[in-house]
Parts: C-alpha cells; structure tokens; sequence
C-alpha cells in the first residue's frame, strides 16, 4: 500500500507533518479528515518536484525574441508621423507630403 506524506492544520491551527498509508490520495485526504486535521499537502512519499530534477525552466513569453532594426526604425517613423498629425491637422496635404517624404 502506498505511503503518503502529508502536512494538515489541526483545530488549534497547528502545523501537523505525517507519513499515512492509503490506496489513492483520496483515499488518504478522507483519512487524514477523520483523524480531525484539515489537510493542506499530500503527496506520495518519494515524489520529488520536476524543478529540482534538472527539468529546463519554462521561457516567459515574448523573452528572448530579437527585434529586427527594421521593424524598430518604421514604428518609430509611424510614431512620429501620428505625433506630427494630431498636432498638424489643420495643414494641407501638401505640408503632409513633404512631411512624408522627409522620412521615408
């Protein structure tokens, strides 16, 4: 029968650490509930985190991609572009033009 180790609060709000053998981690949940603790970790004695196995670390999104220059300088002409527009929209087309064609 599988042995599992468990960490479960008593009525008082004490920290209790235990080893109890049961069939399944319900069976053993059920268990430690009828010796009056509320249980807070159960685990298979033996089980140790993936983490702490050598498992690689999960990449957080978006890290570790390289902008290309290119896609940096057009945001950075389109940003400037609308800067110079809402505070430009009474000019003709033609100051848009030359506007325009000063960047590109």
């Amino acid at each position: 029968m599988p042995t599992f180790q468990y960490s479960a609060l008593d009525s008082q709000g004490v920290e209790v650490k235990d080893e109890i053998e049961a069939l399944s981690q319900k069976e053993a949940i059920s268990k430690i509930r009828n010796l009056g603790y509320f249980p807070t970790k159960v685990r298979t004695r033996g089980v140790v985190k993936k983490a702490a196995t050598g498992a690689a670390p999960r990449k957080r999104r978006g890290a570790g991609g390289k902008v290309k220059l290119k896609a940096i300088t057009q945001f950075a002409r389109q940003l400037s572009f609308s800067a110079w527009w809402s505070r430009n929209k009474r000019h003709s087309f033609q100051s848009f033009y030359l506007f325009a064609h000063c960047l590109f």
